[in-house]
């Protein structure tokens, strides 16, 4: 009674739950996308993704020392990446953020053609725009690999192929991954459920 009275329809407590198995409710997904909100979470999610966009940035060809075209396809790789849309961070942190609440993540790859410069008229990566996976289903085949993702609200089906496609510690190979967030999440529901009831 008393969120009820208090907050009227509104989710007052999150949902409990204290496996850390990755068979999580949609309930309890839905509860991890909201930690990223909360100070402490996103300092610490924010310094291992930064962490690792900060790495030096690097493309390797086993035969780029002694094949010219091997070497324009690292150098090819290396300007796609470093002239899409954000540089280097717009590209990681597509890919990274979402593993967090998520475990794994889906970004879709936008293709231009180069006007200018050494690359002009090849077929180079404009951006990675990053998808709700609220919004997707994965279409898997019958041995659990992902073959493509479904928009929920059209019914239509893209191969999985226009996307990056990251998993996050996927213990048994499970299509969606292992939130990051998911270790820290009954701690989390903890203090969210004290301070809630403290404020009270």
């Amino acid at each position: 009674k008393v969120p009820h009275l208090l907050f009227g329809a509104r989710q007052f407590l999150l949902p409990y739950g204290d496996s850390t198995s990755t068979d999580d409710s949609p309930e309890i997904r839905q509860a991890m996308r909201r930690m990223v909100r909360d100070p402490y979470v996103k300092s610490a999610w924010l310094s291992q993704v930064l962490g690792v966009l900060a790495q030096e940035f690097q493309v390797h060809h086993p035969d780029a020392r002694k094949n010219d075209l091997a070497q324009q396809a690292v150098d090819l790789c290396r300007h796609a990446v470093e002239h899409a849309d954000g540089g280097l961070l717009g590209v990681g942190n597509a890919i990274l953020m979402n593993l967090g609440s998520d475990g794994f993540s889906l970004a879709e790859k936008v293709w231009q053609i180069e006007g200018r410069g050494k690359f002009a008229g090849r077929l180079t990566l404009k951006a990675l725009k990053p998808k709700d996976p609220e919004d997707l289903n994965l279409v898997a085949d019958d041995f659990r690999n992902v073959t493509g993702v479904r928009v929920m609200r059209t019914g239509e089906t893209w191969p999985v192929t226009d996307f990056t496609y990251v998993r996050y510690l996927h213990t048994f190979d499970e299509p969606m991954g292992m939130a990051a967030f998911r270790a820290a999440y009954g701690a989390y529901w903890m203090r969210d459920t004290v301070r809630k009831l403290r404020a009270i």
